[in-house]
C-alpha cells in the first residue's frame, strides 16, 4: 500500500510519480505490472518495492507474508490518496478500499525460477 505521508503537494506529487512510474490503474482494472517497472525484493524483514533503480518504498515485514506471497507468486500494488492508510488497522484499509476512492492499482509477478 502506498499513500502520501502527508497532504503536502509534495507528498502527493511524489504518489503520482510512483503510480506513473509503475505503470498502476487508476480505472479499477488490476494489471499485471511490467517487470522492468515495478519489482519487490525483501531482505531481513524488510520488504522493498522498486521502479527500475528506484526504491519507491521500504516496511518491514513478517514470515507470514513473505511466506504468503512466496506461495502465491504475486502481490498487489494499491496506492491511496488518504494519509489515513498509514494506520495499521484493517478498518481503516477496508472503509477506504469500500468507499469508492480512487486508487491505483497492479499486479507485481514474481520471477519465475528456472
Amino acid at each position: 500500500m502506498l499513500h502520501p505521508a502527508e497532504d503536502e503537494a509534495w507528498a502527493v506529487a511524489d504518489l503520482s510519480r510512483a503510480i506513473a512510474d509503475l505503470g498502476l490503474d487508476e480505472s479499477g482494472a488490476l494489471p499485471t505490472l511490467d517487470p522492468d517497472r515495478a519489482d519487490v525484493t525483501a531482505s531481513g524483514g524488510w520488504a522493498t518495492l522498486w521502479s527500475g533503480d528506484d526504491a519507491l518504498a521500504v516496511a518491514p515485514h513478517d514470515d507470514l507474508w513473505l511466506n504468503a506471497v512466496l506461495d502465491r507468486g504475486w502481490l498487489l500494488v494499491l496506492a491511496g490518496w488518504s494519509t489515513e492508510l498509514a494506520e495499521p488497522e484493517n478498518d481503516v484499509l477496508l472503509t477506504y478500499l469500500s468507499g469508492g476512492a480512487p486508487a491505483g492499482m497492479g499486479i507485481v509477478r514474481l520471477p519465475v525460477e528456472p
